[in-house]
């Protein structure tokens, strides 16, 4: 309780007047410090406070003046900068309405988004509906994390800027699809945003009007259902992180032909699973000649079709790409325009030139043979090819020691 109060109430919370029980002298006094630190004091970044509770209910006791009702359902209401971000205090709601306003001691702030972890791991939850009305829309952190009978959220008409946050839908079991409308122009999807193996979600259906797209690392990782990701033709600057749509079925990206700046890192990232060894997933990448920025790695299997040579203007592709195929499509050839002819000046050996230029033989026809692959022969020495496989475990050993220390 001293925990709790202490330091919901200052932000912080002094270790030195603590006197933890435990056995086996000061070494697990420490451990004991550190595992409060790490899985109370910082939780909002890990996991849930409590296993029946919300950070809504928290929250109230921290600061209740910020507690109203939502259309019937009691909630709290953290006020930032860019507005207000919703937490439901109870965990027994089945649908939510949310206006894009609400009402705190008289005065009106408007609703930004919903809080990090604010619906983690309720399962009674199964709709949320904005009211129409706002601009940017934000999900936290963690929102739905868990939520496994979430399986409809409808995003207004009018949202111009929708952000999803790490995690935000990930392992919810039974959503299906999730739909962003024509209003938006930004879209940003955090990091394993629809993440999760055992899900049963297929399609992220986007309007045309969106004209940023940013998809963070893992965002779809998992979603083994999914077969197409369509990105709208009006998409201008377009980021796809590492390992987007790990696991996906996807057989191909289409790259709309009006985009300029393009960054993308091994959209299907090659995994070593605990049990057995996953084959690459055949993949075919067309980077359009709109291209003028360009940011590229791949991964095993994947085929990358590039403009011609000098095309684009600032270029980076990553090096070692021995087991990807690139290549460049050949300069397009344009056939020479045909002179006009004056009615009064034309001449027998004119008219026979102009037949011979009409016959189809002499039709100059458009250039379809494709270059060889840039940078290193796609004929990679045997020991090289070796060496890429057998490193790979090292690598993800090496990954998951990373993030166990940073954790």
């Amino acid at each position: 309780d001293r925990v709790e109060s202490e330091y919901f109430a200052l932000d912080e919370f002094d270790f030195k007047g603590v006197s933890i029980g435990v056995k086996q002298g000061q070494v697990k006094q420490k451990l004991s410090i550190y595992l409060i630190k790490k899985f109370f004091l910082n939780i909002r970044d890990e996991l849930q406070l409590f296993k029946d509770d919300t950070w809504g209910r928290v929250f109230e006791r921290r600061n209740p003046e910020n507690v109203t009702e939502i259309n019937g359902i009691k909630c709290y209401c953290d006020i930032r900068e860019d507005g207000v971000y919703i937490y439901p205090i109870t965990r027994d709601i089945e649908e939510m309405r949310i206006p894009p306003e609400v009402t705190l001691a008289g005065q009106t702030y408007k609703v930004a988004g919903i809080g990090d972890h604010a619906f983690r791991g309720n399962n009674s939850i199964k709709r949320i509906t904005f009211e129409e009305g706002i601009k940017k829309l934000n999900i936290g952190k963690y929102t739905f994390y868990e939520c496994w009978n979430l399986t409809d959220f409808t995003v207004p008409p009018g949202v111009e800027e929708l952000n999803i946050g790490g995690s935000g839908f990930c392992k919810c079991k039974r959503l299906t699809s999730f739909n962003v409308p024509k209003s938006v122009k930004i879209l940003n999807i955090g990091e394993s945003a629809f993440g999760g193996f055992g899900n049963i979600f297929r399609n992220f259906i986007m309007e045309e009007g969106i004209e940023t797209l940013n998809i963070g690392g893992n965002a779809f990782g998992g979603c083994e259902n999914m077969e197409n990701f369509h990105i709208p033709n009006s998409v201008l600057n377009l980021s796809i992180a590492e390992a987007a749509f790990s696991y996906c079925t996807l057989s191909d990206f289409i790259i709309p032909d009006r985009v300029t700046r393009l960054s993308f890192l091994r959209i299907h990232q090659y995994h070593l699973p605990m049990f057995g060894y996953r084959n690459p997933v055949h993949f075919t990448v067309t980077v359009p000649d709109s291209v003028q920025e360009l940011t590229i790695d791949a991964d095993i299997g994947t085929k990358i079709e590039l403009p011609p040579e000098g095309h684009i203007e600032k270029e980076k592709i990553a090096d070692g790409l021995r087991l990807t195929s690139i290549i460049r499509r050949a300069p397009q050839e344009v056939p020479e325009a045909a002179v006009p002819q004056g009615e009064a000046d034309t001449t027998v050996e004119d008219a026979d030139r102009e037949s011979e230029e009409l016959k189809p033989d002499s039709v100059i026809a458009p250039t379809t043979e494709i270059s060889e692959p840039v940078g290193e022969s796609s004929q990679a020495p045997l020991w090289s090819k070796a060496w890429s496989i057998i490193k790979l475990p090292f690598m993800w050993l090496s990954n998951w020691f990373k993030r166990w220390l940073g954790n």
